[in-house]
């Protein structure tokens, strides 16, 4: 019957009617939107049963730290004290992260959400929307064995290697912006399908594109 119904509408039929739902909305995963989040008591109550997020306004007053079961979460309009709270020790169980902010004075709060992930620091995230992230070369990361899907806003070309060197599992990755072209790295990787670059550059030879269908033998879309 749940599989019928939208995660935020389990939420809202069945939230807290008793300890047997919960855990089964624990389980089904129960959602949160837009409508729902200014709902402070909703909020309050129900943390543990709240798995997916999908907010595509701003919502200051949501408390990250309360919600431990949180798989999925989008958020289109997120604030700097909410970033801060994405951490593995509070949302264990993430598993695909998409957020966005207008801003643009909120880098170093995505570096640091960056580097976490890098680290393998939420073990279970499969997916990462993070156009406003960007990697320039951070040092002493071991990498993300989990990660397919991947979306960032910046990286040098010059650390083209290094990126994907730590996603050794990745199957589609988008750089919203490549600095410099072409890339003149010794590239390998065994399991990219989809790869997007957004460049700047005056003009495009066929011989630096061919380089890099060789080197990512498995690419099927550039």
């Amino acid at each position: 019957m749940l599989t019928d119904l939208t995660p935020s509408d389990r939420l809202l039929a069945f939230g807290n009617l008793n300890f047997h739902l919960n855990a089964i909305l624990c389980e089904a995963g129960a959602g949160v939107n837009d409508a729902m989040a200014s709902d402070s008591c909703l909020m309050c109550e129900l943390p543990s049963c709240i798995a997916l997020f999908n907010l595509q306004h701003r919502c200051e007053i949501i408390n990250m730290y309360s919600f431990d079961n949180i798989r999925p979460l989008t958020m289109l309009h997120i604030m700097r004290h909410q970033i801060i709270a994405i951490d593995p020790i509070y949302m264990p169980n993430l598993t695909m992260l998409s957020l966005s902010s207008p801003y643009d004075t909120l880098e170093a709060c995505y570096g640091r959400l960056l580097e976490l992930i890098l680290n393998q620091n939420f073990q279970s995230l499969v997916s990462m929307h993070l156009p406003q992230a960007q990697f320039f070369g951070i040092y002493n990361c071991t990498g993300h064995s989990s990660l397919q899907h991947v979306t960032i806003g910046a990286c040098r070309s010059s650390r083209f290697s290094t990126l994907i060197d730590l996603l050794p599992n990745l199957i589609t990755l988008e750089i919203r912006h490549l600095i410099s072209w072409p890339i003149r790295q010794t590239i390998t990787h065994n399991k990219i399908h989809y790869l997007k670059f957004h460049i700047d550059a005056h003009s495009i030879e066929m011989e630096d594109i061919d380089a890099l269908k060789t080197a990512v033998s498995s690419l099927k879309c550039l």
